[in-house]
């Protein structure tokens, strides 16, 4: 390969199997990376940059979750210099993680975690091989008669605990009853209090996301149906943290009734900025939401909570 400005050569001997186009792509990746200086640190290990960038973002809201999805790359790549991870070494680790059963949202944030380090230690105009893998695909939100169906098939009755009274009514269906008809991910409902709410306007105030660079809190108005399960949710006190597994074994238990597989409730993080707007699929034509204004058309066509795996 012909030196860059910095008058540096690098090389690289591939099988006489490999595509043409794979070949290019390292090089026109090798080129970026000398030009703009970072080929010197990218030649050190994987595990030796992870740590470096983990250094440099300890002060993220999110670290202990970065932490861990940096140290899952580290297992696959900890040994072997940055320069020599291609695109086809990540899609075959992500294409793994697929095989073995993991949601999209959780692949697609692993594989976030690692463009993130890339940008990090060399900026984010040079050239990367995350940047050209692939981005795993998520499921399209349940049509509202199947979602319906499974929050009918759930008892009313509380699950009953070791040295406690059996519950009236279930919490929980309340909790994902609230969650199927306001998109309102596990951890905002967590968040939630009664002096959120302004019962006489529909409307409820989401405390900004934390994640990321972080969002502001907003005041978002309900459909009628998220108001009613809103209601129910306050008539049994649901308000507080709550087990998420419990939920997830409460919606299966209602999957095998309905003999359906593959399904799981709502998965964190897949919202947009405006997560408390009504899923199309939950609230109906446009025409249905009346008295709430619309949402965007980015937010407007995003998937309902209940999501086939």
């Amino acid at each position: 390969m012909p030196p860059a400005a910095s008058g540096r050569r690098v090389e690289k001997r591939f099988p006489p199997s490999t595509p043409l186009r794979d070949i290019k792509a390292w090089r026109d990746e090798a080129r970026v990376r000398l030009r703009s200086g970072s080929g010197t640190a990218a030649r050190s290990t994987f595990a030796n940059d992870a740590a470096r960038y983990l250094l440099s973002v300890r002060a993220i809201p999110t670290f202990t979750e970065r932490r861990r999805h940096v140290e899952l790359w580290i297992a696959g790549f900890g040994h072997r210099r940055r320069d020599t991870i291609t695109t086809a070494d990540i899609d075959e680790v992500l294409s793994r993680w697929l095989t073995d059963g993991l949601a999209a949202s959780t692949v697609k944030h692993r594989r976030t975690a690692l463009l993130h380090l890339w940008h990090r230690l060399d900026g984010k105009d040079v050239a990367t091989p995350v940047r050209r893998s692939f981005v795993p695909a998520e499921p399209r939100g349940l049509p509202y008669s199947l979602v319906q169906e499974l929050l009918d098939a759930m008892p009313e009755q509380g699950q009953g605990v070791k040295g406690r009274t059996r519950d009236a009514a279930s919490k929980t269906k309340a909790r994902l009853t609230l969650m199927a008809y306001t998109g309102l991910p596990p951890c905002t409902i967590k968040r939630l209090r009664p002096r959120d709410v302004r019962w006489d306007a529909g409307v409820v105030f989401i405390q900004g996301r934390r994640k990321g660079k972080g969002t502001r809190g907003q005041t978002i108005p309900l459909t009628s149906a998220g108001l009613e399960a809103l209601r129910r949710f306050d008539e049994l006190d649901c308000w507080g943290a709550f087990s998420t597994s419990s939920a997830w074994k409460s919606f299966q238990r209602a999957c095998v009734k309905l003999d359906q597989t593959g399904l799981r409730p709502y998965d964190r993080g897949t919202l947009s900025a405006r997560p408390c707007m009504p899923p199309r699929a939950i609230c109906g034509p446009r025409s249905s939401c009346s008295g709430t204004p619309h949402a965007p058309p980015r937010t407007a066509t995003r998937s309902p909570p209940f999501q086939a795996g």
